[in-house]
């Protein structure tokens, strides 16, 4: 999603193994969990924006598909 005047974008995309395997952060605090788009949009510790970002491009990827990860 790109919205004029803004300094982010957000993207989404998949990871094989190999390459979680080889993420690397520097030394500014930063770490990283995998965890399933459901576990995701029902944590208390994610940023609630994030999640609806996450749960509109979830519902595009399944109207696309005709698949059924109805996720509320």
């Amino acid at each position: 999603m790109l919205y004029e005047g803004r300094q982010s974008v957000f993207m989404v995309g998949q990871l094989s193994q190999e390459q979680f395997d080889n993420i690397t952060f520097g030394d500014e605090g930063q770490t990283y969990k995998l965890m399933s788009i459901e576990e995701f949009l029902n944590s208390k510790q994610a940023v609630p924006q994030l999640q609806g970002r996450v749960r509109i491009i979830w519902r595009k990827i399944n109207d696309f598909c005709n698949c059924n990860n109805d996720t509320k």
